[in-house]
């Protein structure tokens, strides 16, 4: 039924603008027609596979709660099919998972299946196998749906089809799958940033950044062939050279961040890189002084390390980090700028993600004031995200504010766009290089041969003091709180 005759919900004059409304991704599969239309959307990036999963799952959660008297073993032999075609397989339809994801799913069926063949004579409560089948799939669909969040929904739900779709189906059926945005602030404040330790809130803040937005301006995507690094079309893609093609989007914030002394902000740009290597290789590119140095040309290459702080919990220190500068040369007849900072590397289980943070931070005057001559002191906060997509890929997120302190503004939208841009190809060109040619084309691992900035020591004991924790659960559950008390 077409809602559109009912744009006036809510009382009042205002037409409806479909860019009053935040579109969430949950709740857009959860209503078919939505569902089928970013479907339609997705068909030429061949993700058939999961489109294809999605499909079935829903048909079996349908037929779960369907009505309460089921035969058992035709419910075995539903998941079963589920699993051997999209988890255990062979066909195209095999989806590409973490071996972690995959391997935790198979030994829960394996116990779940031989309890409900054992029970197969008797009424069992169909609830509780619900929840059972649901809890079962969780981590799968969790995955799958993190992955097309990052890699498809973003630009989906910014395009001119979608938005068309909405206002031809009215403002009641754009309420069952969006929200009417709240301006909320989650701005960095200046005493965040000069604080000379990094917590938990500075991760939160990175998810935060992290999730799609209305706050997000899509300004540009691109693929890439690994193997000769030009650019080619999606309808390019083979089965050869997808195993070398990577993929980038840019998205630059509408809103000025205020972080450090720039009263007047400046803004964030989010690059999503779709990388044909394994989790850790990527990983082992930013933690090598060599891959760190390919990834951005303008680095001087004087990684210094000054301090290493352990995590402590009892005595205040939530995480271990590093205090750390380097130089970076932004273009000719400019003075080096000097980014001192805070880093740190955690790994979040529910994720399966590991994440970096630096941001610029207040230190001891023997350590802000060793380049003062020579070099300008400028304000930094990035956070590098690697998210395992299984079967050799990942997704890797990179987040940056940057405030390099020159003269003249840098912060005109069209500018920052093209070097936001710029940027984003260049990055993925240069870690597609390096990561290929470390790893001679996936045929062997990324060796850190020489460590940046104590990284994968602070990864290791950060780890090791929280070796099952997710952040990203405990932002979440902060969030639905917040949303409780709006």
């Amino acid at each position: 039924m077409n809602d559109s005759k009912s744009n006036n919900v809510g009382g009042g004059n205002k037409a409806f603008e479909v860019d009053d409304y935040e579109v969430q991704f949950d709740a857009l599969l959860n209503v078919k027609e939505a569902r089928e239309f970013f479907f339609l959307y997705l068909a030429p990036h061949k993700v058939e596979e999961i489109v294809e999963f999605i499909d079935a799952y829903e048909e079996l959660k349908a037929f779960l709660t369907s009505n309460k008297n089921k035969d058992i073993n035709n419910i075995i032999e539903k998941v079963q099919s589920i699993i051997n075609t999209f988890v255990v397989g062979e066909s195209h339809l095999a989806l590409n998972i973490s071996g972690s994801v995959k391997q935790g799913l198979l030994k829960q069926w394996q116990e779940l299946s031989q309890e409900l063949t054992r029970n197969s004579d008797k009424a069992l409560e169909m609830d509780i196998v619900t929840i059972k089948i649901n809890y079962l799939f969780e981590d799968l669909e969790f995955a799958i749906h993190r992955d097309l969040k990052t890699g498809y929904f973003s630009k989906f739900v910014r395009s001119k089809e979608f938005k068309d779709f909405l206002k031809q189906k009215g403002e009641l059926f754009t309420r069952k799958i969006a929200l009417k945005k709240n301006e909320i602030d989650i701005r960095y404040q200046p005493k965040d940033f000069i604080e000379p330790t990094l917590t938990d809130k500075d991760i939160y803040f990175g998810f935060s950044l992290a999730e799609d937005s209305n706050d997000w301006n899509f300004v540009s995507d691109g693929i890439i062939n690994g193997k000769n690094l030009k650019s080619i079309k999606e309808n390019n893609i083979n089965e050869e050279n997808y195993k070398w093609i990577g993929k980038y989007q840019v998205f630059v914030s509408k809103t000025n961040y205020v972080i450090g002394d720039n009263l007047k902000g400046m803004r964030v740009a989010k690059v999503i890189l779709d990388l044909p290597c394994d989790m850790h290789d990527a990983v082992a590119s930013i933690f090598d002084q060599d891959g760190r140095m390919a990834g951005d040309e303008q680095l001087m290459g004087d990684f210094i390390t000054y301090r290493h702080t352990k995590v402590n919990p009892t005595n205040n220190i939530p995480l271990s980090y590093t205090h750390t500068s380097q130089g970076l040369k932004p273009a000719l007849f400019t003075s080096v700028r000097d980014f001192v900072c805070l880093q740190t590397s955690i790994y979040d289980q529910k994720l399966d993600c590991i994440i970096n943070i630096g941001k610029s931070a207040k230190f001891e005057s023997d350590i802000e004031l060793m380049f003062k001559d020579k070099r300008i002191p400028v304000d930094l906060l990035y956070y590098n995200m690697f998210y395992n997509s299984g079967n050799g890929r990942c997704k890797y997120v990179h987040i940056y504010y940057v405030d390099l302190k020159f003269k003249f503004t840098m912060n005109n939208i069209h500018v920052f766009n093209m070097i936001a841009k710029t940027r984003a190809k260049a990055l993925l060109k240069l870690k597609l290089k390096d990561i290929l040619k470390k790893t001679n084309f996936g045929t062997q691992p990324y060796e850190i041969k020489n460590e940046v900035f104590n990284y994968k020591q602070c990864l290791n004991e950060n780890t090791e003091q929280y070796p099952h924790r997710s952040w990203y659960n405990e932002w979440e559950n902060l969030n639905n709180n917040n949303q409780q008390h709006l």
